[in-house]
């Protein structure tokens, strides 16, 4: 996903202007902004000039190029004309992200998701529904990168996130922090909402798994509770971007 060792791609006209727009915030952008690739055929198209005038305003270089050319820089990634080269992805350290968990925070886990356009759609609801950030493996898993950064729809622009060597490990730290160790599985005994008025206020650190295997032995042992996603077919699982929404929202709407 990226053009070069020391450079990510955040593709697509959405992704491209959230994404520059939080780089014109106070916070900044935790992947700055080097450069921006438009197209001509692209230039009557409202949100790609709101990006050219935050580019501008930003003093980034902009370069006209062909749709060929970010057709093989993107490696045929639907770019709509639009390409944001920035600085690599500047991934949290995961001790700020478990640190002093305030009442009903929400953080998410990943064990093993590796379709980027999952990990995407996880950012954007994760964002949406006010979680701390996001924890994923270095190994095994999708990273932060042009797919996933436009299947966010622009959340990895604000959302923190992590990368950690052992998630099992990072698993006992959330516990011995505070934090209850939620994990999705089909053969739950408890639903989601249950689980989550039972732990109501309480720091809950919702964990999902692999698109194929669902969650490690190792991940399943570590969770304070296993919870979940009640459906007619009990048999055939939801996809995992799906369930972590689903989950989610349940959390974030505890009753009091």
């Amino acid at each position: 996903m990226s053009s070069k060792e020391n450079q990510d791609l955040i593709v697509g006209r959405n992704a491209v202007e959230v994404a520059l727009s939080a780089a014109a915030g106070p916070g900044g952008l935790v992947a700055a902004p080097v450069k921006l690739l438009l197209t001509k055929s692209s230039a009557s198209d409202g949100r790609v000039q709101s990006a050219r005038d935050l580019a501008q305003r930003q003093g980034l270089v902009i370069n006209e190029v062909d749709d060929a050319y970010l057709d093989k820089l993107t490696g045929g990634a639907t770019h709509q004309g639009c390409v944001l080269v920035t600085r690599p992805y500047a991934y949290a350290p995961v001790q700020a992200l478990l640190e002093s968990p305030g009442d009903d925070e929400i953080l998410v886990g990943l064990d093993g998701v590796t379709d980027p356009q999952n990990l995407g759609a996880i950012a954007r609801s994760a964002n949406a529904f006010g979680a701390r950030g996001l924890v994923i493996p270095e190994r095994r898993s999708a990273q932060v990168g042009a797919t996933s950064w436009k299947a966010s729809a622009g959340a990895f622009a604000t959302l923190p996130v992590a990368r950690v060597v052992n998630m099992s490990r990072t698993i006992e730290q959330a516990n011995d922090l505070g934090w209850q160790s939620i994990g999705l599985a089909l053969e739950a005994e408890w639903s989601i909402e249950k689980v989550a008025n039972h732990w109501r206020g309480s720091p809950i650190f919702l964990l999902a798994g692999s698109e194929g295997d669902g969650l490690s032995r190792l991940v399943r042992e570590k969770c304070v509770q296993l919870a979940r996603i009640p459906h007619r077919d009990q048999v055939a699982s939801l996809n995992v971007s799906v369930s972590v929404a689903i989950a989610l929202y349940a959390i974030a709407n505890r009753l009091d």
